[in-house]
């Protein structure tokens, strides 16, 4: 028997959220079976939250077993539970207090970022002076979804002496039916270096790693890469993959 949760979501995103965490770690039954079976589970799940008087804005965390029989996806309805965190106004009026002091410091903050920026900017070395030398040869593999289920996290690892690294990630924010990637990636020298890509929208996560792949690898062969500084790549690496749930 195996466990499925959502993690902490807002109920609004729930379904879309399901659907890519069943995608991501069920690798023993068909994409369109676990299509049906999320079809199933959230059109279940959905009258019990509206029923519930749970608004969109609630916070939720549903969980339910399930097994594989025959190679079909059975949910084990006794096993579902949904757990209900609610907006307090008393913290909506706090946070008006504290806002314009959190203003300032964001503004602070912001002005370190930019000048942090700006200083790898400086050390960047332009693409067209000097082509990157980046390793063609790359696996992505979904790693998970942000916490409020708006974005998704993949790995890219990248062959080196035959091996697959680790090397970056990929952070993909879906709007309007396409997904625009941010890709970091550094390599054994190390180099580092950035690049934005466009994806179209799946619900199949493994789909999106599938189109990652290419994408990366055709924007490698074309130096369509921008330097970054390895020791900063390294620690945006390292908060993207911590964000992901």
């Amino acid at each position: 028997m195996t466990r499925l949760s959502s993690g902490l979501i807002i109920a609004g995103a729930y379904a879309n959220k399901i659907r890519r965490v069943m995608f991501a770690m069920e690798k023993r039954v068909e994409s369109k079976e676990i299509a049906r079976a999320v079809g199933e589970l959230n059109a279940t799940v959905f009258p019990i939250i509206r029923d519930a008087g749970i608004d969109k804005g609630d916070v939720v965390r549903i969980t339910i077993e399930y097994d594989i029989e025959n190679g079909r996806i059975v949910w084990k309805w006794d096993t579902l539970e949904i757990q209900h965190y609610k907006q307090v106004p008393e913290t909506s009026e706090k946070v008006k207090e504290l806002l314009p002091k959190a203003l300032e410091e964001a503004k602070a903050a912001a002005l370190r970022e930019e000048a942090a920026i700006e200083e790898v900017r400086e050390e960047a070395v332009a693409v067209e002076e000097k082509p990157p030398v980046v390793p063609e040869e790359f696996l992505v593999d979904y790693l998970g979804s942000s916490e409020e289920g708006m974005e998704d996290i993949f790995t890219v690892k990248m062959k080196v002496n035959e091996e697959y690294q680790l090397a970056g990630v990929a952070r993909v924010i879906f709007e309007e039916g396409a997904g625009k990637a941010l890709v970091i990636i550094v390599t054994p020298e190390p180099k580092a270096y950035r690049t934005v890509l466009t994806i179209p929208y799946t619900d199949d996560p493994r789909k999106a790693a599938d189109i990652l792949k290419e994408r990366i690898t055709e924007a490698v062969r074309s130096k369509k890469l921008t330097e970054l500084n390895p020791e900063e790549a390294k620690r945006l690496i390292k908060e993207m993959m911590q964000q992901s749930s």
